[in-house]
């Protein structure tokens, strides 16, 4: 039986340090490491929004379904925003599969179809039919048309395209995706091994997801808060985490890990945990896929705990900013402190060698006053708080980021 394991984050919370961790084992195979995210699941207008069209049976809606999940399909396997082109996996036969699974639904369709939002989707279609329709009223102009219309009614060109329609209950749909991706995913490995995906699965996932699979287990990963929004306010800039508003933050953090579910196959696990409490959450996570942890044969390969406690308490290095941006971002991470306070991690108390020094006060100096007049973050700036790099390799890469 072919075992799938997904770690899931809530948006820079670290779920690679499982992806890292479980890679050092030769028993299960990392498809893509983290920088691959198989999301057709869960992402919009994938399997999961095409299933509810099919399975509530409303016509026009199933007919979007189907287009907007082709439309995916092609971006996925070639122009994939969040990572690797889908191309590069399965041997090649992702599109192949996916045509397959679809004529397994019982997708029918027929070519001159037409509703008001029959041209959403493919824009061309409209295109062409807008061509078409000047083609129609320039031979019309041309015509004998001369019926008596009270309301002087005339003929016009009404666009076709084609369209989709098909209809399976709940049971049907879930037996043709499980058979689907079992076939997509057996070209990865045999069917007695381990799979992981980074992202395979929403943090919200429920039941639902997991009979898509005969074997699936899912394991979320967050962190301290405090830490999230000082490293998107100071370092990354994503666009996805707000924080350019500490009050917006704080209820985007509580309604991002409002609807989680948890039951026996989805297993929740703080990023500081494999970092403080390494062995037992090791063995805890091997316990729960169900591998022995003796089967970790290549340790300190790919998940190097000394190095990713840099990645922790980074929101104590705000001191070292200059003052004035220090007493407002120390303002927002007290707030934080107090409205998120179930949230918070106990962290350890670290030794004097795990300490700022003057030369790392220097580096984060030098690098925010790089950035500080910058109106806004279109880069990311991926360069650790506490790492032991020269402000010369700094220097260089912020020059590089300005030449571009």
């Amino acid at each position: 039986m072919l075992k799938i394991i997904s770690c899931a984050g809530f948006g820079n919370t670290g779920s690679s340090v499982v992806t890292d961790f479980f890679s050092e084992f030769s028993a299960i195979k990392v498809v893509g490491g983290s920088s691959f995210e198989f999301s057709l699941l869960h992402e919009n207008d994938g399997i999961r929004d095409l299933e509810y069209a099919i399975v509530e049976g409303n016509r026009l809606k199933i007919d979007l379904a189907i287009k907007r999940f082709k439309k995916l399909i092609n971006v996925l396997n070639y122009h994939n925003p969040s990572g690797p082109n889908y191309k590069d996996y399965f041997n090649g036969h992702f599109i192949e599969y996916t045509e397959d699974y679809l004529k397994s639904l019982g997708v029918i369709s027929w070519k001159n179809g037409w509703w008001h939002r029959i041209f959403e989707v493919f824009p061309e279609d409209r295109i062409q039919n807008l061509v078409k329709a000047r083609k129609f009223n320039n031979i019309l102009k041309k015509s004998n048309y001369g019926l008596y219309e009270t309301n002087s009614w005339r003929p016009s060109y009404s666009g076709f395209s084609t369209q989709y329609y098909a209809c399976l209950s709940k049971d049907e749909f879930k037996n043709k995706t499980r058979i689907y991706l079992k076939r997509l995913f057996l070209e990865l490995a045999n069917d007695d091994e381990f799979l992981l995906f980074d992202q395979l699965f929403p943090v919200n996932v429920d039941t639902e997801y997991l009979e898509y699979f005969d074997f699936a287990k899912v394991i979320l990963v967050d962190r301290d808060p405090r830490d999230l929004y000082f490293m998107n306010k100071v370092f990354w800039g994503s666009g996805y985490i707000p924080t350019e508003n500490v009050e917006i933050f704080i209820d985007w953090f509580k309604l991002t890990r409002t609807n989680v579910n948890f039951h026996d196959n989805i297993l929740k696990i703080c990023f500081e945990d494999m970092i403080f409490d390494t062995e037992k959450t090791q063995k805890r996570l091997c316990d729960f896929v169900g591998i022995d942890i003796n089967n970790h044969d290549n340790p300190n390969t790919y998940l190097f705990v000394e190095k990713s406690i840099t990645n922790t308490q980074v929101y104590e290095k705000v001191e070292l900013l200059d003052e004035e941006y220090s007493v407002i971002l120390q303002h927002d991470l007290e707030k934080i402190a107090n409205e998120l306070i179930d949230y918070l991690y106990s962290f350890p108390i670290l030794d004097n060698s795990q300490k700022n020094t003057k030369k790392q006060k220097l580096i984060i100096e030098k690098v925010y006053n790089e950035v500080r007049n910058r109106t806004s973050f279109e880069f990311l700036i991926r360069i650790q708080v506490v790492c032991k790099c020269c402000i010369s390799k700094i220097v260089r890469r912020i020059k590089r980021v300005y030449d571009r």
